[in-house]
C-alpha cells in the first residue's frame, strides 16, 4: 500500500470519526433542548453545532420538535398503569364463571356483567396504550431501527447455527449410527468415509450444542433489550 494511500485512508477516518461526534452532538443538544435540560443555548452555539452535523437551524427546529413530541408521547404512556394482569385475572375469572354456567345461568350473568363491564374499560386503556407505543415505534431514531435490525440478524444467525447442529446430530442417530455400521461395513456399495463423515460430524455438533445454545439465548437476550429501547422517549 503506498504512503498516498495510507494518508487518505487515515485522514477519511479522521473525518469519519469528527462526523460522528459532531453528529452525536447535534443529537445530544437536540434533546437537551427539546427536555428543556439545564441552560437554553444559544443562537451560535445552535448554529456551530447544527452546522458541523451538516444540519440546518430548520432541521434543527423539527428535530426538537419531534424529540418533544416523543417526550410528551412517552410520558403519556407512563402515566397509564399496566392493565394486562388485572385484564387477564377479570378473564380467568370469566371463563370460570362459563364453567358453572348449565349450575346456575341467572348467577353467572349477574358475576359477569360487571367484569365485562370493567373488562372492556380496561381493553380501551390497552389500545390506547398501544396506540402510544406504535407512535413510539415508528418515531424511533434510525440508529435505534438499525441496531434492532442487527440484534434480530445475530439472534437468527445463532438460530439457524443450533438447528444446523441438531440437524447433524439427528442425521447421525440414523444414517451414521453405529449399528448401520455394523450390519452394512464391508458391503458392496457402502461408502465407509461418508459413514465416518456423518459420525464425526455428529460429535462434533454434539460437543458445540451447548455454547450454541448459550449464544442463542445472549442473541435473544441483547434483542429483547434492542427492541425495549423503541420506546425509550
Amino acid at each position: 500500500m503506498s504512503i498516498a494511500t495510507t494518508i487518505r485512508q487515515r485522514y477519511e477516518a479522521k473525518e469519519q470519526d469528527q462526523q460522528q461526534k459532531a453528529s452525536a452532538r447535534y443529537r445530544q443538544l437536540v434533546r437537551a433542548v427539546a427536555a428543556a435540560a439545564g441552560k437554553e443555548p444559544s443562537l451560535e452555539q445552535i448554529e456551530q453545532t447544527a452546522a458541523a452535523a451538516g444540519k440546518t437551524i430548520a432541521d434543527f427546529t423539527a428535530a426538537v420538535e419531534g424529540q418533544e413530541k416523543r417526550i410528551a408521547t412517552a410520558a403519556r404512556l407512563a402515566a397509564i398503569p399496566d392493565k394486562r394482569t388485572r385484564r387477564a385475572e377479570l378473564q380467568q375469572a370469566i371463563e370460570a364463571h362459563n364453567a358453572t354456567l348449565d349450575e346456575a345461568i341467572e348467577r353467572h350473568r349477574q358475576a359477569c356483567e360487571p367484569l365485562v363491564a370493567q373488562a372492556n374499560e380496561l381493553d380501551a386503556q390497552i389500545e390506547q396504550a398501544d396506540r402510544l407505543k406504535l407512535e413510539l415505534i415508528s418515531t424511533a431514531d434510525p440508529e435505534v431501527i438499525a441496531a434492532i435490525d442487527a440484534a434480530g440478524e445475530e439472534h437468527l444467525q445463532a438460530d439457524v447455527a443450533l438447528r444446523l447442529a441438531r440437524q447433524e446430530i439427528e442425521i447421525a442417530s440414523g444414517n451414521g449410527s453405529t449399528q448401520l455400521l455394523e450390519r452394512h461395513a464391508g458391503k458392496p456399495g457402502f461408502d465407509h468415509q461418508h459413514h465416518q463423515r456423518i459420525v464425526a460430524n455428529a460429535k462434533a455438533a454434539s460437543e458445540q450444542l451447548p455454547a450454541l445454545q448459550r449464544a442463542l439465548a445472549d442473541a435473544e437476550s441483547r434483542y429483547r433489550a434492542a427492541q425495549a429501547r423503541l420506546l425509550e422517549p
